[in-house]
Formats: structure tokens, sequence, C-alpha cells
């Protein structure tokens, strides 16, 4: 049987097994931070899922053989789902192709241009998916990559259904506002991994602090202007989600707990529907 989100998410060892998950995403980030920084967006990840979820069963629907998507197919996909614009689901694309993520497909159509993923692409997923399955693996004792690490098939069949639950799934499409002022941010999915990373003592007050200090260093790190991150930290710490300890980007930064509660429960829900459309296409 999967795992609900509540228990996910009020698993006594939960903090410790989103801290280990953000340690090994931040280690991908580390190793390919090109490819990795694709996912450190809502809608960056979503467009990857979007595109590769195409691609999948596109593939299946072909027996395997050597498939493309196009760009038409893609927008029908985006638009349908309400991702992101038309403009910005070919602009997607071309971006892929440019930095080699994914890779022209011979057609008799030219003007189609179906392109397929590249090889290192198909491997992050696979590493991705298998981060957020050995989390489950470490609240339950189970042994979810192990028992797909056997089946060439089964990435096929699992990253297209995981896909479609994510899209529909409201706490993850409109997270709480506190929790999307970092989940649209480009490197946001970075911030939380830094967050849970950093995460230290719980004050009596139910404050969480971290070992964040430098709005400059923290900036460095994930790649984005100082001004453009020190304006949405101003804004969650309006809403009371983070604060400094003392003078602002130069002592230990602190969360409180009901923003620590928002960011489980969107990793719990994430996890959950992993877990559940594991089950099903396993089954």
């Amino acid at each position: 049987m999967s795992l609900a989100p509540l228990r996910i998410a009020t698993h006594p060892d939960i903090i410790p097994a989103l801290r280990r998950q953000s340690e090994a995403l931040l280690t991908v980030y580390d190793e390919q931070a090109r490819l990795a920084s694709i996912f450190a967006s809502q809608q960056g990840w979503l467009l990857a899922m979007a595109a590769l979820a195409v691609y999948f069963r596109k593939q299946r629907q072909n027996e395997g053989k050597t498939v493309g998507i196009t760009v038409k197919e893609f927008r029908e996909f985006v638009e349908l789902h309400k991702i992101t614009s038309r403009n910005t689901a070919e602009t997607f694309l071309k971006q892929m192709l440019h930095y080699g993520f994914s890779v022209p497909v011979a057609s008799q159509d030219r003007r189609a241009r179906p392109a397929a993923p590249a090889e290192q692409t198909i491997a992050a997923i696979t590493r991705w998916i298998d981060i957020h399955l050995s989390t489950l693996d470490a609240l339950d004792g189970g042994n979810r990559v192990g028992a797909i690490s056997g089946d060439t098939t089964l990435l096929g069949r699992l990253q297209p259904a995981i896909t479609d639950r994510l899209l529909i799934n409201t706490a993850i499409r409109e997270p709480t506002p506190a929790f999307a002022i970092f989940t649209w941010l480009n490197q946001g999915g970075l911030l939380m991994e830094q967050l849970f990373c950093g995460l230290q003592e719980t004050l009596p007050d139910g404050r969480i602090m971290t070992n964040i200090v430098s709005i400059r260093l923290l900036a460095s790190l994930l790649k984005l202007s100082r001004s453009h991150l020190h304006r949405k930290l101003q804004e969650a710490e309006a809403t009371g989600s983070l604060g400094w300890s003392g003078a602002r980007g130069q002592s230990p930064m602190w969360i409180s707990d009901s923003f620590l509660g928002e960011m489980v429960a969107y990793q719990a829900n994430k996890l959950a529907i992993f877990d559940a459309t594991l089950s099903v296409e396993m089954m």
C-alpha cells in the first residue's frame, strides 16, 4: 500500500529524510548545474516532465522505436494542462536542443523537426525519480529503488503517469502563498533544498534556525542577482515565514514552523504521487 501525504508529512523521520533528499539533489546540481537548473523552478520542472511524458508515450505507441516529439505536440500538451504559454513552451524546446539536452530525430516531414531527450537527460530523470523513491524507502524500510532497477521498460510507464498526477494535483500546481514566493523563482527549488540542508535547532517559540547567514553568498550559490533574491526574501519576511536573528543578511536566518510545514506538505504530496504511481505501474 502506498503512503498517503499526511502519513509522509507526519512521519517522525521526515525532516532527516528530506534533508538527505535535498543533499542528493544538490549533489546532482553540482555535477550537472545547467541540466539540473531546469528542475529548479516550478515552471521549469513541470515543462521538463511534460516534454518527457509526451516523448515516452509516443515511444510506447511506436513500440519502442526511435521517435521524437514536435513543437506542435508539446504545445498542445502544455496548453491542455495550462502550464504556460505556447511561446514559452516552444522556447523551452529550443533551449533543450541548444544545450544538447535533446537531439534532433530524422523525419520525412522536415517542418516537424522532432526531437528526443538526450541520454544525459534520460539518466537525469531516472536519477531524480530514484532520489525521491529513496526518500520513501527511508520512511518505511521499503525497497522501491531496488524493485525498479531491473525493469528497463518501467521508466517509460512511470514517468508519464507521475506527470499526469502532478499536473492535476492542486497542492502541487497551486502552492500556498508563502511557499509560492520561491517556487516560481528561478532557482527557487534550489533555495528550498538549501533550507532543508541548513536546518538547525528549533527555538522555544517555534522558529527553526538555519545555517544561512549571507544573502550575498546565498545569491552566489543560486546564481541569482543579490538584489532580486533580497526582494524575494523580504516578501517572505513580510509574511512572517522567515527572518534574521540579528542584522538582515549578516546573521543566521530562521524560518517559521508554519513555513517549514508548508515545505514539508509540498514534498509529502509529491512523494505520495510517486508512491501511488509506482504501486499502480508495478501491479
